[in-house]
């Protein structure tokens, strides 16, 4: 089984972590967590379902506009592919 740290996150002494957990940046483990869930925070907290899709639509936007940076710097086009 596993779970994920991110960088500059840490975690105390005889503490256990969940299977399949995910401790966010810079966030610090101070006592055991149940495995499955996103924790986030000093000390590290569960994160809300709304916080999850909040954080993953607000990558999407980003990366979006890093998408469309790169194309105007690179003069390339990504075109959809609607032939499916």
């Amino acid at each position: 089984d596993y779970c994920i740290l991110a960088g500059q996150s840490g975690v105390v002494p005889h503490v256990t972590i969940g299977t399949k957990s995910i401790i966010a940046v810079k966030s610090g483990v101070t006592k055991s967590l149940k495995g499955g869930e996103i924790y986030s925070g000093m000390p590290a907290r569960k994160i809300r379902e709304q916080n999850k899709k909040d954080a993953i639509l607000s990558s999407v936007s980003l990366l979006k506009n890093r998408i469309e940076k790169l194309e105007k710097s690179e003069k390339i086009t990504l075109k959809n592919d609607t032939s499916t």
